[in-house]
């Protein structure tokens, strides 16, 4: 027992000895500052500490303990409102001081890490992002086309132009579309025009995505989640720089070529880009598919000046126009032309006294041309006589927003404002039948000065309840009223909100959960429209439309981590979205215009989205990544218990990255290899065929050479035949398309 008691208390003296030096090392590398802001000096709660795995924040008194870790290179300061601040390798003085540097409304951001999400403030749910290097390596001439393989999201393709998004299964105006934080309504609401057709993916800086209905802050049309483009930015403060570019492929004939220029000095900077494309008929591996081209020409222009430390002011305009846009989906329907203007000023504050931490405050306004020829054959008198449709359709949207963002203390955060969108259209269709004599035409006045406002008042919050629990809501109550010359006013009061959780559970695993309400205010052609469509039947809106609903219900899982450099990301999600008061045309026995049937709009359906959708990556130090994203959604009409229609099947891509950063041209090379299911489960009762599974595989290399950036590679290498089971009709996508874009930054 002596010599155990003796072994024992010498072992207690090593220990301590030998903790002397470990914690004479934790009391010199652990460290207490107070983070203030470098323009008042005042101290920032809710200041975030992140990176080596770690995920702190100030407390009220803006104090913060930076802990004892190698990694303390990796650290970075976050707040919004403020420039990040990479800690270094070297000890920290006692007080860090943080730039300020005001956030505008155009200037969301994403992350993946829970910290400073801005597109999904106080929510729980799924963000994504596509970034400029992804965009440079695609070869879509489309900009939806960029998207595909992304987590949820699935892509219609009726020709070289016009390809959408589909969010989980909903797209249209279910899904709201915002260029710059500005919502991107359609000039012709027949689906012609999409919200991304009307962007050139050379101007984009990189795409943000917001899942699901769970955000108070983005209004109408999030039934099925939000896409916002940010447009390019301008050089670093003190800079001047720029680039070229031209790109060209084979499968989709013809080229791209831009430019930009951008200037930034300490309190102001401008940029200015401008791209053209040309790109012909495109080939499918069973032959060309006839127009299906299109030429673009795309301007954008910001600029900005920070009178004081804490403001900021810009003024941003953009120009689209679009010529010869081949639409093969459309049975014989051609866009002479389209074009979208833009413009907005913007103002933001970033304060930090007491509660009111920032205020921005946004105008704008939007306009889209579209112009549409139409031509089908039809039997009169056992003759064939050819009838030429014309359609001329504008629309306008303008507004303002104004934003707080009030952090009561260093754990509650609060966006808060008011926002009035005005949608403005006005749509004319003139019907010609090419005979001898020429009959007179037939005019008809689609959509009459149709006025679509929704003003309404929001809120979004997140609350750190506990070290490892935030809970999130929000609620928003909006005005609308819909007007068109002839018919009488009718308005409504819709309100939405959601609520949710996010539960740290240990070494960077998350659960989420979630329950949020959407909605979407019914279009100009489903409330007031009159017009022929190509399958015969002529459309006629309906005023007292009730605003289609969303009520979400989501939970998943989230793990990010970095461990000896390599950062380890994943995702899930199961949700079930149930839509009420859907919109669809339904037959008006006995009425006829012009001796045509007629489809009314009706709120006719209930319906039900439930799905599982997953990504997961791995990114090594030396820039290896390996990803794969995959989805299964299933769509039910509950009134009838049929299929929906246009509900993508279960698919998923594998997307393997190698790069060599010990070369100074740093070549990389990636494979990307997608597999899709059958769908044999179809609606029926719209005619929506059937789709066998594929799988494509395409591949990507890049470096640089003598001071340009060359991306080349092959589309559907294996020259596969394949429809998306949302693409319209028998259409088919491109055959091998071989690709190749050259960037010089100067």
């Amino acid at each position: 027992m002596r010599f155990a008691f003796s072994g024992a208390r010498v072992a207690r003296r090593l220990a301590c000895v030998a903790c002397v030096p470990l914690v004479a090392f934790a009391q010199q590398t652990a460290k207490q500052a107070v983070i203030a802001d470098a323009h008042t000096r005042l101290p920032l709660a809710g200041v975030v500490l992140d990176g080596a795995g770690l995920l702190i924040r100030t407390d009220a008194s803006g104090r913060l303990t930076i802990p004892a870790t190698p990694d303390r290179a990796a650290l970075t300061l976050r707040r919004t409102g403020y420039r990040p601040l990479a800690l270094g390798a070297a000890m920290p003085s006692d007080t860090i001081l943080l730039v300020p540097e005001p956030t505008l409304l155009s200037t969301v951001t994403v992350e993946s890490r829970a910290a400073g999400n801005m597109l999904a403030t106080g929510t729980t749910q799924p963000v994504s992002s596509v970034s400029r290097a992804q965009l440079d390596a695609a070869a879509a001439p489309s900009l939806a086309d960029a998207l595909k393989g992304i987590e949820g999201i699935s892509v219609q393709r009726p020709g070289a132009w016009g390809s959408k998004a589909f969010v989980r299964g909903l797209g249209g105006e279910r899904v709201a579309v915002l260029i710059d934080g500005q919502r991107v309504n359609r000039a012709c609401t027949f689906g012609m025009d999409q919200g991304l057709a009307t962007v050139d993916p050379a101007t984009v800086e990189r795409v943000e995505m917001l899942s699901g209905p769970g955000s108070t802050l983005y209004g109408s049309g999030n039934v099925g989640g939000v896409i916002n483009v940010v447009t390019r930015r301008a050089a670093t403060a003190g800079r001047r720089g720029g680039e070229v570019r031209a790109a060209t492929s084979s499968a989709v004939p013809g080229a791209s070529a831009g430019a930009t220029f951008s200037a930034a000095g300490q309190r102001s900077d401008v940029v200015f880009s401008a791209d053209a494309a040309s790109f012909g008929d495109y080939r499918a591996p069973t032959g060309t598919v006839n127009e299906s081209g299109l030429r673009t020409l795309s301007l954008d222009a910001k600029a900005s000046l920070q009178p004081t430390a804490p403001t900021r002011l810009s003024v941003q305009g953009a120009a689209y126009e679009g010529r010869d846009i081949g639409y093969p989906g459309s049975m014989g329907a051609t866009i002479p032309r389209e074009s979208r203007y833009s413009g907005a000023v913007e103002w933001g504050a970033q304060l930090s006294r007491g509660a009111l931490d920032a205020v921005s405050t946004r105008v704008f306004a939007q306009r889209l041309e579209h112009d549409m020829s139409v031509q089908m054959a039809m039997m009169m008198n056992a003759m064939k006589v050819t009838q030429v449709t014309d359609a001329r359709s504008h629309s306008l949207t303008s507004g303002a927003r104004t934003q707080l963002r009030l952090v009561p203390s260093a754990t509650l955060r609060l966006d808060a404002g008011a926002e009035a969108v005005q949608w403005r259209a006005e749509a004319t269709r003139v019907t010609q039948r090419v005979s001898t004599p020429a009959p007179a035409p037939t005019v008809l006045h689609t959509w009459p000065d149709v006025r679509v406002l929704d003003a309404g008042i929001f809120a979004q919050g997140e609350w750190q309840a506990a070290a490892r629990l935030s809970i999130t809501g929000g609620l928003r109550a909006d005005y609308i009223d819909k007007h068109a010359t002839g018919w009488a006013t009718d308005d409504q009061w819709i309100s939405t909100g959601n609520a949710g959780a996010i539960l740290r559970l240990g070494n960077s695993v998350r659960a989420r959960a979630n329950f949020g309400v959407g909605y979407r205010v019914p279009d100009p052609t489903e409330s007031f429209g009159l017009a022929l469509r190509p399958d015969g039947y002529v459309y006629q809106g309906t005023p007292s439309l009730r605003t289609e609903m969303a009520h979400n219900t989501e939970f998943g899982l989230m793990y990010d981590r970095s461990v000896g450099g390599h950062l380890l990301s994943s995702s899930m999600s199961v949700f079930d979205n149930r839509l009420s008061d859907l919109i669809a045309p339904v037959l008006v026995p006995g009425e006829t215009v012009g001796g045509r049937p007629v489809r009314a709009y009706a709120n006719v359906a209930r319906a039900e989205l439930t799905g599982v959708t997953g990504s997961a990556s791995v990114t090594t130090s030396s820039g290896q990544r390996l990803s794969v994203a995959a989805q299964r959604l299933r769509g039910t009409n509950r009134v009838d218990e049929t299929p929906l229609a246009q509900v993508p099947p279960a698919e998923a891509m594998l997307t393997l990255h190698f790069t060599q950063r010990r070369y100074a041209a740093r070549p990389w090379l990636e494979a990307g290899w997608r597999v899709v299911a059958g769908q044999d489960r179809v609606a029926a009762s719209t005619s929506e065929l059937r789709t066998p599974g594929f799988g494509t595989l395409d591949l990507r290399a890049g470096g640089m050479l003598a001071g340009v950036r060359l991306t080349a590679g092959v589309e559907n290498v294996l020259n596969r035949a394949f429809r998306e089971h949302v693409d319209p009709g028998t259409i088919l996508r491109p055959g091998r398309n071989v690709f190749a874009r050259m960037t010089r930054t100067f």
